[in-house]
């Protein structure tokens, strides 16, 4: 008879948080926020940080220069776990006729 072996994992699906930065911006180093209000200065950034010039010379984007700051920030956030289970094959059972005394 063949005994049947099975291979078992725990698996984890996390989301990892990274914050990094901050950079400051004002009206002095970005002349386009002028004139626009609190909320309106906040969705422009969202928007455009990727095209907004930046006072680090080393980046071409305020996005840029974010992307590679400092983290302030490192989270993991768990999402799920599960045991998965597999059937691994199958062997011959040893003790299979063997005679017991």
């Amino acid at each position: 008879m063949k005994k049947k072996i099975f291979k078992v994992y725990h698996e984890e699906v996390n989301t990892n948080l990274v914050v990094r930065g901050p950079i400051e911006v004002s009206e002095d180093t970005h002349p386009e926020l002028k004139g626009k209000t609190d909320d309106e200065i906040i969705q422009y950034i969202k928007d455009n940080a990727w095209e907004m010039k930046t006072s680090n010379e080393y980046y071409d984007s305020l996005g840029e220069d974010l992307a590679d700051s400092d983290v302030v920030k490192d989270k993991i956030i768990p999402e799920s776990d599960s045991i998965i289970v597999e059937l691994a094959g199958e062997e011959e059972d040893e003790d299979e006729g063997e005679d017991e005394d």
